[in-house]
């Protein structure tokens, strides 16, 4: 637990941190596949399965293993944050 102090208009207020995700250096991986219009090569219109494959491509790139680690690290970090896809699991169902 990482403590600290936050000061507003003079006044200093501590402040902890209970938990945060490690930033993933996606950018570098996901900018050229932006470039390359991946995602409309995958489908003409965005939907939750074009958000899952792109992820995976992209996590695949950035950690090459199979795709149930795939989508079990994603959730490590702020990847499925950025993608829009932190609502779903390992069974490509969303979390209650």
């Amino acid at each position: 637990m990482a403590i600290g102090w936050l000061t507003r208009n003079g006044a200093a207020t501590a402040f902890a941190v209970q938990h945060s995700l490690p930033t993933v250096m996606w950018r570098p991986c996901w900018e050229p596949l932006r470039h390359l219009d991946l995602e409309s090569l995958i489908a003409s219109q965005r939907c939750p399965q074009r958000d899952l494959v792109v992820t995976m491509i992209v996590e695949r790139l950035l950690h090459p293993c199979s795709k149930l680690a795939t989508t079990r690290l994603w959730h490590t970090s702020t990847l499925a944050q950025k993608l829009s896809v932190e609502r779903y699991e390992e069974d490509n169902s969303t979390t209650p």
